[in-house]
């Protein structure tokens, strides 16, 4: 054990800041403590996937990072393929790879993006699996963890993924060589089948699920990777601006998490929140975030909105759980499952430390950040500790300001609108796309209306036993008049025409009746002479 300390930087790291802090003896050796905590520190294989797609695409491996590494050249991976032995390290892995990452490996990279809606972060023939393959992740050549077993056909095995995957269970540390089938979940053979992508599977691959053994001890400090704050793409990473928490009402306190985003973002979806609590190492993703997020914008998670509500007079944006926070833990920001800002020191209690918020808040300065997981208390502000919720009053909420300036580029206006709509605005556009429809409604009744209405009249009858449209006929020479047409005859004669005389004029009585109208008397002058039609009310 000895030995191994002095071979591993990182782990001597680990075991003497842990022995000094249990039992405050700094030349104090427990073998079995020393071993444990070099394996906690060490990358280790949480997932393996066989996808349903062309080609059995995606094939990949899943890799968690408990620790930082500032040069992972030293890590590969190789698969033992069709039950023969180890094929030694066939993929290598480089660059820094910041604490509480997972890191992906697959055979290509068009089946690995559609299926996942992200890139993987190695390509090699390592990740080329079968299903029926075991897996090894070596450091500087030698095994240090491992899926399957090496030299067996996994075919028809317990542990077969063809078509399917397995994934490391929770709480369950490296296997330093050996696999035990206990430690791991399947999914079964050929449950991706028919799937065309892990977010509609019904048994999709748990993405970046995994999670530390309990009790792990990790580094209060250790090695870090280098912040990038110069290129435009680390300038329009959101970061953590603010936390606070708070005692108020009943039950447990109120935790308040501010992200700003410099850039405009069309889906946040790939980004996180995560906590790490009281001391423990990193929880990875917890609660996700979501939808467009215009430039600018300041964005709040908390675990409780009403009480959010209360204390801030707004709602958080998103609920969930990594913002259940005691004032002691520390906070990470992912994106795509790699954490790129945090606030205090994953893997430490923060009770007592400089960077300690419980019953206060702390708030970042201006043009600073995000620094991944390397955390700079000079760049934070600390509010004054109060006994309730009123110290959030004084909570310097949206303040922060970028240090470049944020594009122009806005999200779509209905999302807009609806974000105006949230903080009690009337969006212009509502108000008038439900004037319009309320519109053509209305148009929509009144059409309908009339034509029922025309086809109720249509079925009435007159006292001949003629409709209305039917009965009625025009006549040029005078009125249109109501009555039983007569064959060959559209314009039948009413009595009084019957009665009129070879010389024009019409008969009353057997006297001279005045003369027949001209086309030039209007129908009311004409209804006014003495003669009497038989027609009906309709």
């Amino acid at each position: 054990s000895t030995q191994a300390i002095k071979q591993d930087p990182v782990c001597s790291i680990v075991c003497t800041h842990h022995m000094r802090r249990v039992f405050s003896r700094a030349f104090f050796t427990v073998p079995y403590l020393t071993v444990v905590r070099c394996l906690d520190c060490e990358p280790r294989i949480t997932g393996v996937i066989d996808g349903p797609l062309e080609g059995g695409t995606p094939k990949a491996v899943e890799l968690y990072f408990p620790c930082t590494v500032t040069n992972a050249s030293s890590y590969s991976v190789g698969s033992a393929r069709d039950g023969l032995a180890s094929s030694g390290p066939d993929t290598s892995l480089s660059g820094c790879i910041h604490a509480g990452s997972f890191v992906y490996v697959a055979s290509e990279e068009v089946g690995f993006q559609h299926w996942f809606d992200s890139a993987p972060d190695f390509i090699g023939a390592a990740a080329a699996v079968d299903g029926n393959d075991a897996v090894e992740l070596f450091k500087d050549g030698v095994a240090i963890d491992v899926f399957g077993i090496v030299g067996v056909d996994g075919t028809k095995t317990l542990w077969e993924y063809m078509d399917g995957w397995a994934y490391r269970s929770l709480n369950i540390g490296a296997s330093n060589g050996s696999f035990a089938i206990a430690e791991w979940t399947f999914s079964g053979k050929n449950a991706l089948d028919g799937d065309d992508s892990n977010a509609e599977s019904y048994n999709p691959f748990p993405v970046a699920s995994y999670r530390m053994p309990t009790g792990a001890l990790l580094p209060a400090a250790a090695a870090t990777c280098a912040p990038d704050t110069t290129s435009d793409a680390a300038a329009c990473l959101p970061r953590l601006t603010g936390v606070a928490h708070a005692n108020v009402g009943e039950g447990g306190p109120l935790g308040v998490v501010e992200v700003f985003f410099p850039c405009k973002v069309d889906d946040a979806g790939i980004y996180s929140l995560g906590s790490a609590n009281d001391g423990a190492g990193s929880s990875g993703p917890e609660t996700s975030l979501g939808g467009c997020i215009d430039a600018g914008n300041f964005v709040y998670v908390s675990n409780d909105r009403a009480k959010f509500a209360l204390s801030l007079g707004s709602e958080p944006v998103f609920v969930g759980t990594a913002a259940d926070i005691d004032g002691n833990d520390a906070l990470e920001l992912f994106k795509s499952g790699a954490v790129i800002d945090s606030f205090g020191i994953v893997g430490v209690d923060g009770t007592g430390e400089p960077w300690e918020y419980s019953t206060r808040w702390a708030y970042r300065e201006d043009k600073t950040g995000p620094n991944r997981s390397v955390f700079s208390p000079e760049q934070w502000t600390w509010g004054s500790g109060t006994a309730g919720s009123a110290h959030l009053a004084s909570f310097p909420a949206r303040t922060f300001r970028a240090p470049v300036s944020s594009p122009a580029e806005a999200c779509p206006v209905l999302a807009g609108a609806a974000a105006a709509q949230e903080q009690g605005a009337v969006p212009v556009l509502y108000i008038v796309v439900v004037g319009s429809l309320a519109c053509a409604l209305c148009l929509a009744l009144w059409t309908v209306c009339k034509v029922l209405s025309r086809r109720a009249r249509g079925n009435q009858s007159d006292s001949h036993g003629n409709s209305p449209k039917s009965a009625r006929h025009f006549c040029p020479d005078r009125p249109a008049t109501v009555g039983r047409p007569v064959e060959g005859d559209p314009c039948p004669k009413s009595p009084r025409e019957s009665a009129r005389g070879a010389s024009g004029s019409w008969q009353s009585g057997g006297a001279a009746g005045p003369a027949r109208p001209n086309s030039d008397m209007s129908r009311v002058e004409w209804e006014g002479q003495t003669w009497q039609d038989q027609r009906t009310s309709v």
